[in-house]
Order: C-alpha cells, then sequence, then structure tokens
C-alpha cells in the first residue's frame, strides 16, 4: 500500500488579535505498507512512513507577507514485524 497525502496552506494557531495568526506552509508526504503471508498464519510486515522527509514550515502572516516562524523536520520512521494467528 502507497499512501499520498498533500495540503496547502492552513491555520495553525490562532492568536486571538495579540499576534498575527500562524499557518502551516503546505507540503506532501509519502508512506508505504509492505506485507505478505508465508505460512499459514504467520505474516510479515515493513512500513515506511514520511518518505519525503519534508520540513514543517510554519509563519506569521502579516499584512500580506509571510514571515518564518518555526522550521523542523519530524524524520523517516520505518518499522517491520512479524505476526502469528492461530
Amino acid at each position: 500500500t502507497a499512501l499520498f497525502n498533500a495540503f496547502g496552506k492552513r491555520l495553525d494557531l490562532v492568536t486571538r488579535n495579540v499576534l498575527p495568526e500562524v499557518y502551516e506552509m503546505g507540503r506532501t508526504t509519502i508512506d508505504m505498507t509492505l506485507s505478505q503471508r508465508v505460512l499459514a498464519g504467520l505474516k510479515f510486515k515493513a512500513s515506511a512512513k514520511n518518505l519525503t522527509d519534508s520540513k514543517i514550515k510554519r509563519v506569521i502572516a502579516f499584512k500580506g507577507t509571510d514571515y518564518a516562524f518555526d522550521t523542523h523536520s519530524i524524520g523517516r520512521s520505518f518499522s517491520i514485524g512479524v505476526s502469528y494467528e492461530l
């Protein structure tokens, strides 16, 4: 299974007019999961999340201009597993 997610600029933090609102800028992510049943009841599974490793960028929108508020990356994650059903 492959999942693709994309979104545009969205409201992240409402400041109630104390400061300008904070927006998260658009980004894309791709997640993949592979699973395979090898014997009766035995299944292997591998997954990878956030393969694009897009940076999370938040901005303050003030008078029509976006100013950097915060930028960070959450990184990629990988997992493998084995399950057995009786």
